[in-house]
């Protein structure tokens, strides 16, 4: 069995999992869906790294959405640019370019993939980056970990 990681489907006496398993009177085996998975794991290296909060809003993302409108979103320089960052790609970029543009050319079934790939061609520096547009950002709490 497949599921997301919420309590309703993974709580050990109500979750989903379990009430199946006791209604087919049969041991399931879980896996956790993976994107789920790695939510988890990049909130736990968020926490570790950054200020973290009780509440569902997370002070860093509500700065960064207040202060949009002061960003020229037109006027970006490259992440590659940093020669930190370009030791680090360089030997992969055409790879990573080729990939991102071969999944743009596929259907992307949520835009949020879509703008994340668009996104990485801007960071990589690639030529045809520019034709897309930087969005505002949208949702920014812990019920949105995709977002972030």
């Amino acid at each position: 069995m497949s599921f997301d990681t919420t309590a309703s489907n993974r709580g050990v006496n109500t979750g989903a999992r379990v009430l199946l398993e006791k209604k087919n009177k049969k041991d399931l085996i879980s896996l956790a869906c993976r994107h789920h998975i790695l939510e988890i794991i990049i909130e736990r290296v968020f926490n570790a790294l950054m200020e973290t909060s009780n509440g569902p809003n997370i002070r860093l993302f509500q700065r960064f959405s207040s202060n949009w409108s002061q960003i020229n979103i037109k006027k970006y320089e490259s992440g590659i640019t940093k020669d930190t960052v370009a030791n680090e790609l360089k030997p992969h970029k055409n790879d990573l370019v080729k990939f991102i543009k071969d999944q743009l050319a596929t259907y992307q079934p949520r835009d949020d993939y879509r703008e994340l790939l668009q996104l990485s061609l801007i960071f990589l520096g690639d030529k045809t980056a520019r034709c897309f547009n930087i969005r505002t950002p949208g949702a920014l709490h812990r019920a949105r970990w995709m977002a972030k």
